[in-house]
């Protein structure tokens, strides 16, 4: 396997990562069953934690939930001073729309409870900054494409 970077705009690098195939996904195909978007959801999830650890975030839980509610990722920085909440959105479709537009004010209140959530569980994380990524992944016939935004979703007061 082959990692580079390709830069996509002046701010954000880009990790392309070609291989093979990435499993039997009919780009043509329109319409995904739920199994297969089950499928595609988890391959994104699963890059992204391979993509972070490289970058020496530190994984503390992958799809932590609190009742049906799922944080995809939640991490320490590599500096391992602030938490992150990473919510990973996935697509066959390589298109121009940024991804954290794909995160709705739902479910950026939705991350904000999570969050909350997770320091009542946790409370040695309760005095961390914090912080919410989204990382895009863009699973391609012949290659993915792989954009991390730190920092996508800002808030003007404390949580």
């Amino acid at each position: 396997m082959t990692t580079f970077l390709v830069p996509l705009s002046n701010e954000v690098p880009v990790i392309v990562l070609q291989f093979h195939a990435i499993c039997s996904i009919d780009s043509q195909n329109k319409t995904f069953n739920m199994s297969t978007k089950l499928e595609i959801g988890s391959k994104g999830e699963d890059l992204s934690v391979e993509f972070l650890q490289k970058q020496s975030y530190v994984i503390l839980e992958r799809n932590w939930y609190k009742g049906s509610d799922e944080a995809d990722i939640i991490c320490l920085t590599p500096s391992q001073d602030t938490l992150v909440i990473v919510e990973v959105k996935t697509s066959t479709k390589d298109n121009s729309v940024p991804s954290s537009w794909w995160v709705t004010p739902k479910k950026q209140r939705l991350m904000i409870d999570l969050y909350k959530s997770y320091i009542k569980e946790h409370p040695e994380f309760a005095e961390y900054p914090f912080q919410f990524d989204v990382i895009s992944v863009t699973l391609l016939p012949t290659r993915v494409r792989i954009k991390h935004i730190e920092k996508a979703i800002t808030f003007k007061q404390h949580v």
